[in-house]
């Protein structure tokens, strides 16, 4: 099993996040979605940024708001990180994410990550549910998030990608479910 733990960076890590954003091999699963951010290709799936965006992106993301958590994944032994983790207050629902660049996929990270997640916004932040969304095509991150405990909500929305419609499915747990499986 793969051992990873999650750190919060300094505003001087931002840039392993900028370098992932614009790398077609780890942003693939953006690519042909109609997103409305600035310094998308929606070809690619890449984001580019600036030094001075990712500055401000860090003011909002790092140490501003209870309702927000975001952190790096380190491999135990690894002194830079393979991944990211984060979860926010979006009106009523909490939604989160993880991202683990492409050379570190398949080698279980993910769910160590994903299961960390949850035992930092389920037990330090105290939040009711965890949700993120998929689209049928995005198989492995279905599979993983319901091995995790994850459940489908029913809310189900239709994207288009590459001009191809897609039903994306929401996922959730709820902090009870979470302590029965985990605890």
């Amino acid at each position: 099993m793969a051992e990873i733990e999650l750190k919060v960076p300094n505003l001087e890590d931002v840039q392993y996040r900028q370098k992932w954003m614009q790398d077609p091999n780890t942003m693939n699963y953006n690519a042909g979605l109609e997103m409305n951010l600035s310094g998308y290709d929606y070809q690619t799936g890449t984001i580019s940024k600036t030094d001075d965006e990712m500055k401000v992106w860090y003011d909002n993301w790092i140490g501003q708001e209870p309702n927000k958590f975001f952190a790096y994944i380190y491999e135990t032994n690894k002194n830079f990180p393979i991944g990211e983790v984060y979860f926010y207050k979006d009106k009523d629902k909490y939604k989160m994410g993880i991202l683990v660049i492409k050379e570190f996929r398949g080698k279980n990270y993910s769910k160590e990550a994903l299961t960390e997640l949850m035992k930092i916004a389920f037990e330090k932040y105290e939040i009711p549910e965890l949700t993120d969304s998929f689209p049928n095509d995005r198989i492995s991150a279905i599979k993983l998030f319901k091995s995790c405990g994850f459940k489908e909500s029913g809310n189900i929305e239709e994207i288009i990608k590459f001009d191809k419609k897609y039903i994306s499915r929401e996922m959730v747990i709820t902090k009870d479910v979470y302590f029965k499986k985990y605890n």
